[in-house]
């Protein structure tokens, strides 16, 4: 077995690492101290499919 990420996962490891850096990290404490939830956030991973079982085409 090839353990190695291929291009794609790779990709949506940058995406992600990106997304929660710059639009989760500066709102945690805050999220936390309040105990809110973050819709906003939420709303902005919606475009990025960052929800949902990804699977493959063929086993549908």
């Amino acid at each position: 077995m090839d353990f190695n990420p291929c291009m794609k996962h790779l990709l949506i490891r940058k995406t992600v690492r990106e997304f929660a850096e710059d639009e989760i990290k500066p709102h945690v404490s805050l999220l936390d101290k309040e105990s809110l939830f973050p819709w906003e956030i939420v709303k902005k991973m919606k475009p990025l499919n960052f929800f949902g079982l990804q699977v493959p085409r063929g086993w549908r």
